[in-house]
Formats: C-alpha cells, sequence, structure tokens
C-alpha cells in the first residue's frame, strides 16, 4: 500500500521499532540463506562490540546511545532472516533538469550523464522501471539490533554522487571519495563541526551527520548540482536500491510482522508492507512507488 508522507511523519517511522507500527500488505515468497547480519560496508571499519552501537563519530556514546536506543530496550540476540526484492516505480518518466553553464564548468566538462535527471531507473523488461536509490527500511521488531560499522562510504565521480539517497546510522560517520580531477568539499544541511571538509583529488572527506531524519548532501566547494538526500537512522535495517532496483537487507529479527517501508525524496509516497521474516531464511517482497508529473 502507499500513503503520504511528511518530514514529521518520517521522523518517528523511523524511530519505530514495536511491533506495533505496522501497515497492511504481504510476503511474495521465500527462500533458504546463510545466517544473517547487518550488511556492512566491504571498505568499512567494524565495531567488535555487537552490545554498544558502532561510533564513528565525534558524539561521546553517550549522546548515541540516547538517540539510538532512548528507552534502554535489550539489545536483539535470537534468530535473524533478510528481505530481499525489486523496488519499481510507475507513471511520469523522470523530468530532465537544465545545469547551469557555468557550473558545469567547475567539472572540466567531466559531467555524468545521468547528473541532470530527477531520478534514476532502469528498463528491466515489459515496460517494467526498476528505480535506483529508494531508501528501504525494516520496523516493528522487538529489542534493539545496533550498528556495527563505523563508516559509511560513497564516492564522486563526474560531479555526481554514486548515491543519490544515502542511508546513514546515526553515529557513523560519511566518508566521500572524491574520484575527480578537482578539488571537492562535500557538506551536510545539518552538521555541528561547521568544518569545511575537503577532499583532494583520489582523497576523501569525513562528514558527521548531527540528527536523524532526511538531510541534504552538497557540495560547498564544488557544483551545486552536486546533491543527494542522507537519511539518517536509529537503527541499522535500512539500504537503498541499486541497479534495476535491486536490494536487500540482512540481519532483521524474526517476526511475523515486520514492517518493510521504501521511498524515494522525489516522491511524495511511501511504500508500505508486511512480511513475515524467520530465521536463516530470505523472504522476498517487491515494492512499487508512483512518480506524478509535476
Amino acid at each position: 500500500m502507499r500513503f503520504r508522507s511528511v518530514v514529521p511523519g518520517l521522523l518517528a517511522l523511523l524511530g519505530a521499532c514495536s511491533k506495533n507500527d505496522v501497515v497492511s500488505g504481504s510476503d511474495s515468497g521465500t527462500r533458504t540463506a546463510p545466517s544473517a547480519s547487518p550488511s556492512a560496508t566491504p571498505s568499512a571499519r567494524i565495531s567488535e562490540d555487537a552490545g554498544v552501537p558502532a561510533n564513528g563519530s565525534p558524539w561521546p556514546i553517550e549522546r548515541v546511545l540516547k538517540v539510538v536506543n532512548p528507552e534502554g530496550q535489550p539489545v536483539y540476540s535470537g534468530p535473524v532472516g533478510s528481505v530481499e526484492g525489486t523496488i519499481t516505480v510507475t507513471g511520469a518518466a523522470p523530468k530532465q533538469l537544465a545545469l547551469p553553464v557555468a557550473e558545469r564548468r567547475k567539472c572540466n566538462g567531466d559531467v555524468a550523464a545521468d547528473a541532470s535527471f530527477a531520478y534514476r531507473e532502469d528498463g528491466i523488461g515489459a515496460g517494467v522501471r526498476g528505480l535506483r536509490d529508494a531508501l528501504i527500511y525494516a520496523v516493528g521488531y522487538e529489542g534493539i539490533v545496533f550498528e556495527r560499522n563505523l563508516e559509511k562510504h560513497v564516492s564522486i565521480k563526474g560531479c555526481v554522487f554514486d548515491q543519490r539517497t544515502v542511508d546513514v546510522t546515526f553515529g557513523q560517520a560519511l566518508v566521500v571519495k572524491n574520484e575527480d580531477k578537482i578539488p571537492l568539499g562535500p557538506s551536510l544541511s545539518k552538521s555541528e563541526t561547521g568544518v569545511l571538509s575537503v577532499a583532494a583529488p583520489g582523497g576523501t572527506a569525513r562528514l558527521y551527520p548531527a540528527e536523524l531524519g532526511p538531510l541534504a548532501l552538497g557540495m560547498r566547494l564544488g557544483p551545486s548540482f552536486a546533491r543527494a538526500t542522507v537519511y539518517v537512522l536509529p537503527h541499522p535495517l535500512h539500504t537503498t536500491s541499486e541497479v534495476n532496483g535491486r536490494y536487500r537487507i540482512d540481519g532483521i529479527p524474526v517476526g511475523a510482522k515486520i514492517n518493510i517501508r521504501a521511498r524515494h525524496s522525489a516522491f511524495s509516497e511511501e511504500s508500505a508492507h508486511e512480511v513475515e521474516i524467520r530465521g536463516g531464511v530470505v523472504s522476498k517482497l517487491d515494492l512499487e512507488l508512483q512518480s506524478v508529473a509535476k
């Protein structure tokens, strides 16, 4: 099902982890899976203590705990499963935006082909369109699951972020790698450091999200059209859709009514369905978002 969402409502949903927070829907199938744990970025550093949230930020661990586990719930230690599927889009095709010539010149003419589109999609056959860069996350489970990865990695090439949507857990550092030939200074709309972090060509910049919710990732040094939406969540059970709209979330606590939700900053509606999560099993769930012409 789809429903309209606004930012205050989204923030409440991102922090919800009780079984009462569910939306009617259906599960489209399951298959056996290996023992699962929250997905890790291959190049990221890992926290060794599952009983404490990873903290790659400058914030004290007490601040991180207050955000990710405000009620002091016990850490979940039971069996886990996974969910995977495809996010598709219907409706209007992505609008192509004009990129100012002066801003393009900042990239020395090296601008990615998809930089001007409002969102990215892939044709996956028979008129079906897979949606990239959708945020997918799980709520409605018992207990707390802490983040283990200290960092979230993204890159910028052709003056475009490789992800238009970046999913981060509060307490993680956001590491931006510059694969372009010019210095770039990425920045977040909500950051308390107040320091311009510059990534030389081939280098990295570290950013620290200061609160939950959608934040704007842009450039203080570089082209203004280099933008992405950063969703900061209190738990690690989230991901973004990749090529052909494919996604997968591992390490979800078992439960009969786990709610899987998908959203994209280009659309005004979310999509949400319940799914049964069983230990060592990958449940199949496809979700759809609708694009409305403006």
